[in-house]
């Protein structure tokens, strides 16, 4: 959960207050999003993305994005990924959302292993350079963070890149000390291949030498 510095008085409590309606609309928009989840004659809809009946996906907000059949603010893209501009920002200067090109649903589907580390990796470089074509540098202080299932919002994998100061919901909303936030450094370190941490973690002390046998 929610680690907070101690305060006092009025400020302690429009903590709390902010704290608990940013909780309340995050539950409320997942349980929303499950409820609106209905079965048509095209498939099931959930989280801006289309299924058919063998769970395959048949059409994606994001991917529609990506395809530019969907209209949208977008400020920088490769071969791999798009960056564009969400529809409401969580930072007082620049909010920005990285999708691969690939369709990922969410982080839950990135296993363990050099091949989601190097996605992770590739989406925020392209956050830097989405930045950089928005005029920031890289010595701006940013979160990259992704939202942890059910609170994602589109069932296609997205990085948001926000400079801070955040405004007072995206605070709350993108902290990645919460359990419906993760940033995408703490990702990386969780999906890197064992050998790799334990090539990066300090030696164990060797074998202690014998002492010098007593004299004659």
């Amino acid at each position: 959960g929610l680690r907070l510095r101690a305060r006092d008085g009025a400020g302690a409590v429009r903590m709390r207050a902010a704290i608990g309606l940013s909780t309340f609309l995050l539950l409320r928009r997942s349980m929303s999003a499950a409820a609106l989840s209905t079965s048509a004659g095209a498939g099931r809809v959930h989280k801006g993305v289309v299924y058919d009946e063998q769970g395959r996906v048949t059409k994606c907000l994001f991917c529609d994005i990506v395809a530019k059949r969907e209209p949208s603010t977008t400020v920088f893209e490769n071969e791999e990924h798009v960056a564009f501009k969400p529809l409401t920002s969580g930072s007082r200067h620049e909010h920005l959302l990285v999708v691969p090109r690939e369709h990922v649903r969410n982080v839950h589907e990135l296993a363990p292993g050099e091949a989601s580390v190097r996605l992770l990796e590739g989406m925020a470089e392209t956050g830097w350079q989405a930045l950089e074509a928005c005029g920031h540098d890289r010595s701006a202080d940013v979160l990259m963070a992704f939202h942890v299932p059910p609170f994602n919002s589109i069932d296609h994998l997205h990085l948001h890149v926000l400079v801070r100061p955040l405004t007072w919901v995206g605070a709350i909303k993108y902290s990645p000390e919460t359990y419906w936030t993760c940033s995408v450094e703490d990702l990386i370190g969780r999906l890197r291949p064992a050998r790799q941490a334990r090539a990066a973690a300090p030696l164990a002390p060797g074998p202690r030498e014998p002492p010098p046998p007593p004299p004659r």
